[in-house]
């Protein structure tokens, strides 16, 4: 039996947990989706056919290895260039080149080649030039592997990425050009409809409509050393779930957990659990189902060595299988051909996190894959997103905010994680300290006087606050240039529920004289201040809107006044007061 090799230095168990919000995000859509299929495979057409109709994906994008084409799992370097390689590479860019740039995922069916077999090095060094077929995909384009492979892997640019790979931009000179997946499973039993394998039609049907449920994370206490890693990516996707209202079962006991319901997510460490219940390791044993109910829509990672090297039904037991757990209910699974160590294994701290906040299957796994042209294999339908439970925004507080900016938080339900919030005050971004899953806690920018929309976005959408963040004291006018004889409306903006105020207008301006500590008196006092009008804000009221009339005096045309007020002392705080900033007025 082959076990997770690991390559860690300590330093690499330093996890990064803090992530900048990302902008909105544009998800991988049925026109870039290349499906491949093999035409000496039955199975093959039928898969990708059903494929097709399930998520509309047109003819054009439907790319058939000719007949004659291997369908065995295992492929030699030269018949994968030839075979494989070639022929999609010359489709892209030959054949139908408006796709080269519109693809941003290749999908491959059951029948297509699983492994480019071995050529130079041993599937159990760093220095091994076999591959998975899919990772080396990849790399079309790129120009990192030649004909002849490349000993060692390519990093992967993509990996812990906070930004769907639309925005991120495919790089091929950096080493992506697509995201590669596969639609494959156990073929024993056949669904009469359509031909396809009953294990992989249910991924693809379970695919539509994901459900809601919960993250398990199977620890192992055992592994030290360099495997601790594969702990500490458990216990930060722990933190990370939790913090955005998510139900996660983390077991760092010696137990390898079975009869779990609801499973959407599951990390574990498969046979390499020290506690494993042995073969099938996945699926009933002993009376137990191991790991437990898989829901639609379900996603799984474990640090297993060879868990892809086959689809074939039944398998030769080593170390625990994909097959397994795709037959199980899981929808995206990722595994490995051959030896990839434990820090080339998908990192649940980053595809869980990912697909929670709206990334789908495909962007999830592989922003928790370090490494390309490596042995990753990346079992699912790519378009498949999490269940999204949408956001309501319900409240403010506080409501006001001096000027110079300061902290508010947004009451609501159903908020997502800190990595996938933003929030904007006028269209300024804020600064999103934490949030939960019933709070946004936000650092609001400095302001002009007055009320501001705020809006908070997150995985499901854009929302505005529906209360006014008011930047407060402060005196505002919508009649910058009222008329003789008209009317005239400003409004105040106070302090309490209930303030007293005062108006105060002068012709001119003088520069700010500190009046502790009521603030900077702006009206210049050396020419005539007048007390235009004062009164009592209503209770539970922030603002008060007044209208004058200007006075039918044709000596007042033309003249500008500037205005400042002076805000509080009501029975709420009698003795604080406040002045509020200047505005200006020109009678017309």
């Amino acid at each position: 039996m082959t076990h997770l090799r690991s390559r860690l230095a300590p330093l690499a168990l330093i996890i990064a947990v803090a992530v900048a919000a990302p902008a909105a995000r544009a998800e991988i859509r049925p026109d870039q989706v290349l499906v491949v299929v093999n035409d000496s495979s039955a199975v093959s057409q039928s898969i990708g056919a059903y494929y097709a109709s399930v998520r509309g994906i047109p003819p054009v994008q439907v790319f058939h290895l000719p007949a004659g084409t291997t369908t065995a799992e295992g492929i030699a370097r030269v018949d994968y260039n030839t075979q494989v390689r070639d022929p999609i590479k010359a489709y892209l860019e030959t054949t139908v080149p408006a796709l080269k740039n519109q693809i941003r995922c290749i999908l491959l069916t059951k029948g297509v080649p699983l492994r480019v077999e071995n050529s130079t090095g041993t599937p159990f060094s760093i220095t091994q030039s076999v591959a998975s077929v899919d990772s080396e995909l990849t790399q079309l384009f790129t120009g990192k592997v030649s004909d002849s492979g490349q000993n060692g892997w390519v990093t992967n640019p993509y990996f812990n990425s906070q930004f769907g790979f639309e925005q991120f931009a495919p790089a091929p000179h950096l080493g992506i050009s697509y995201l590669v997946c596969r639609l494959d499973g156990y073929a024993d039993q056949i669904d009469g409809a359509t031909g396809v394998p009953v294990d992989i039609k249910n991924l693809i049907d379970r695919s539509q409509s994901p459900a809601l449920g919960v993250y398990l994370l199977d620890g192992d206490p055992t592994k030290t050393g360099g495997y601790a890693a594969g702990e500490t990516w458990m216990t930060t996707a722990k933190t990370q779930l939790q913090s955005a209202g998510l139900t996660v079962v983390h077991d760092q006991t010696t137990t390898f957990m079975s009869n779990q319901p609801n499973i959407l997510g599951y990390a574990s460490w498969g046979s390499n659990d020290s506690n494993n219940l042995g073969v099938p390791y996945y699926g009933t044993i002993a009376g137990a189902s191991v790991p437990g109910m898989f829901l639609p829509g379900s996603i799984v990672t474990d640090y297993v060595s060879t868990s892809a090297r086959t689809f074939h039904y039944p398998p030769s037991y080593g170390q625990s299988m994909t097959a397994d757990l795709i037959r199980l209910g899981a929808c995206a699974v990722n595994g490995h051909v051959y030896e990839p160590f434990l820090d080339a294994c998908s990192q649940p701290d980053k595809v869980f996190v990912n697909y929670a906040r709206g990334f789908t299957a495909a962007e999830a796994l592989y922003t928790s894959i370090k490494f390309l042209s490596w042995e990753n294999v990346v079992v699912c339908d790519p378009l498949m997103k999490r269940m999204q439970v949408v956001s309501s925004v319900l409240s403010m507080f506080p409501q006001t905010l001096p000027q110079t900016g300061g902290i508010a938080s947004i009451g609501g339900t159903n908020f997502s994680t800190l990595a996938d919030t933003s929030v904007t005050v006028d269209g300024i971004p804020a600064v999103v300290t934490s949030v939960s899953k019933g709070s946004v806690q936000f650092v609001s920018p400095p302001g002009g006087p007055g009320p501001r929309t705020v809006v908070m976005t997150n995985s499901s959408g854009s929302f505005q606050v529906p209360v006014k963040l008011l930047y407060t004291p402060a005196i505002t006018t919508s009649q910058p240039t009222p008329s003789i004889n008209g009317p005239w409306t400003f409004t105040l903006y106070g302090l309490h529920v209930q303030d007293a105020w005062g108006v105060f207008a002068g012709t001119a301006a003088a520069s700010p004289l500190p009046v502790p500590p009521f603030g900077d008196f702006l009206l210049d006092f050396n020419l005539p201040v007048v007390d235009v009008i004062s009164g009592t804000m209503p209770v539970f009221q922030l603002q008060q809107a007044v209208t004058l009339q200007v006075p039918n005096d044709p000596m007042l045309q033309g003249v500008t006044y500037d205005l400042q007020a002076i805000v509080g002392g009501g029975p709420s705080a009698p003795t604080d007061f406040k002045l509020t900033n200047l505005t200006s007025i020109t009678i017309q």
